[in-house]
């Protein structure tokens, strides 16, 4: 006789799993705390210190400049290109990567409208299209109840990478170069609502591309019989103060590890088939 309790138990549990990527973008609030317009004459380096809290969106609007992790490790950027570091931290833009940098905030800031400011440093002889425009965003990332998951995204996540499969993004980079000479009035407020729907943008595009390689952990952590065996809180893996402690991915593979003792473990990652053993998330 088949149990069609158990069954419909089954579906409606694939089913929740399943739509994990509909829950983390109707929970995602991404929102600008303050921008900066820069226009600088090379060779210049600026260094940003914002606390590892916060986003920081960059886009170029002309020229070409190197990003400089805290590590070393460099990324090129041209006219047009965009990146999302969704955990922030301490970085450079810089014209060359032998150029000195000084930090952002110690070069003067004209308000130029509310959370807008511009920064300004060019040479009088230097020709206007020699310069680099850079329009950047410092920003509250917040995913709600799937906010471990910022701990998992790559370092930095450029646009680029996502034109050929969002082609609705481009003319809103094309946008953002246009009101970035600040010729018309209110440009100032519109690069701001453009930088954040772009971030925001690239954050769908990766959650709907599979985050890489970790959409299956995803879904598992999503699913209530999965949270329950990664230690029974109804927000798993968080403190009692809500906020993320410790290695989000050591987290989330002990919890997932766990969970795979379960069938309904290997069904949300996609291994139906699979048992237990072959279950071993990554800890580190």
């Amino acid at each position: 006789m088949i149990d069609q309790s158990s069954a419909l138990s089954e579906a409606q549990a694939d089913h929740a799993a399943g739509d994990w990527i509909s829950e983390l973008l109707l929970g995602m609030r991404l929102s600008g705390l303050h921008y900066r317009r820069i226009e600088m004459t090379p060779p210049f380096g600026t260094r940003f210190t914002n606390a590892t809290a916060r986003a920081q969106f960059h886009f170029v609007a002309q020229g070409a400049i190197v990003l400089r992790l805290y590590d070393g490790s460099m990324y090129p950027l041209g006219t047009g290109d965009a990146v999302l570091l969704p955990r922030g931290g301490m970085h450079e833009l810089l014209s060359s990567p032998d150029a000195p940098s000084q930090s952002i905030d110690d070069i003067d800031a004209v308000p130029i409208c509310d959370g807008v400011s511009c920064v300004t440093a060019c040479r009088d002889d230097a020709d206007q299209d020699a310069n680099i425009r850079l329009f950047s965003g410092c920003m509250a990332f917040d995913l709600g109840g799937m906010q471990p998951l910022i701990s998992l995204m790559p370092a930095v996540m450029p646009v680029h990478t996502l034109l050929s499969h969002y082609p609705e993004l481009l003319p809103m980079l094309e946008a953002m170069a246009r009101e970035s000479s600040l010729d018309r009035a209110g440009a100032g407020g519109i690069l701001a609502r453009l930088a954040d729907v772009v971030a925001a943008s690239i954050v769908r595009g990766w959650v709907e591309c599979g985050c890489g390689e970790l959409g299956g952990w995803v879904a598992a952590l999503r699913d209530p019989r999965l949270g329950r065996a990664g230690g029974g809180s109804p927000q798993p893996w968080t403190g009692m103060d809500g906020r993320w402690h410790g290695s989000g991915r050591r987290r989330i593979a002990l919890g997932i590890r766990r969970a795979f003792h379960a069938p309904a473990g290997r069904r949300a990652v996609g291994l139906r088939n699979a048992t237990a053993d072959a279950a071993g998330a990554p800890v580190d």
